[in-house]
């Protein structure tokens, strides 16, 4: 019978290194997953409130930068590459959405829907 840690359901006796490996990859697909959602909200945010959309960019930039700091850190040349690529994929879209903001300064649209109460 073996135990496992209850969090991660992974062996106790599975060594140091191969869950501190294990762990910055989950935490920099993590903190991936969230950069795109934040560059999602920020192709939302250009059209409704730029100055929201300038401080969401510049979370983007925070989270590529700590990608940037951790991924040569990740053992695995296969996933270390997957990241990089990853990585390097929302670093062209911040980009180009920082390139955008800044073209179309001032020229925010209000999306916002009409609805109509009066049944």
């Amino acid at each position: 019978m073996s135990v496992v840690f209850a969090i991660t359901g992974k062996p106790i006796n599975e060594s140091l290194e191969a869950q501190t490996a294990r762990l910055r990859v989950e935490f920099l697909d993590a903190e991936l997953d969230l950069t795109m959602t934040m560059i999602e909200l920020v192709r939302v945010e250009r059209n409704i409130d730029e100055a929201r959309a300038q401080r969401s960019i510049r979370h983007i930039y925070q989270g590529l930068d700590t990608i940037r700091k951790f991924v040569n850190q990740v053992s695995s040349p296969d996933e270390r590459a997957r990241i990089a690529d990853r990585l390097e994929q929302l670093e062209a879209e911040a980009a180009t959405l920082a390139t955008d903001l800044v073209a179309n300064r001032g020229r925010v649209i209000r999306a916002v829907p009409v609805v109509d109460l009066r049944g």
